[in-house]
């Protein structure tokens, strides 16, 4: 599996590390772990500076769908992420979908800013942000 999450109902924060090619199957299985655990509102810092995939439009938007779906059950929490360095259009359209909840999101470069920044949310965001570091 290429992906790899933790999530700590303590510190209402969710890591997720991708390494090499992700599919369609564990982002819905991360999906579906992230709802099972009542976890929408955590936290969320996605290291994807290693990571790849292949995914069709058409699995882009099925994505989409379910986490739009989610969005709409519970306030979406706050969202780190490390870009890799190639990016593809299928990691773009799934930053595209997660950029359209209502939460702050910014993309890194690097893996210890973006931790840096997700750890200074943990008491809650003062201001819904999304931009680029």
């Amino acid at each position: 599996m290429a992906i790899d999450w933790i999530i700590d109902s303590k510190k209402k924060l969710i890591i997720v590390s991708a390494e090499g090619e992700f599919t369609f199957t564990e982002v819905w299985a991360y999906l579906e772990a992230v709802a099972g655990a009542n976890a929408l509102e955590y936290r969320q810092l996605l290291d994807l500076s290693q990571a790849f995939t292949q995914l069709t439009p058409g699995e882009a938007m099925e994505l989409g769908v379910r986490m739009r779906m989610q969005h709409g059950q519970s306030a979406a929490g706050p969202v780190a992420v490390v870009m890799p360095e190639q990016q593809s259009d299928p990691i773009a359209r799934l930053l595209g979908i997660m950029a359209t909840a209502e939460r702050p999101m910014r993309l890194f470069n690097e893996l210890e800013p973006a931790r840096q920044w997700i750890d200074s949310l943990a008491d809650g965001p003062s201001a819904n942000e999304k931009q680029c570091d």
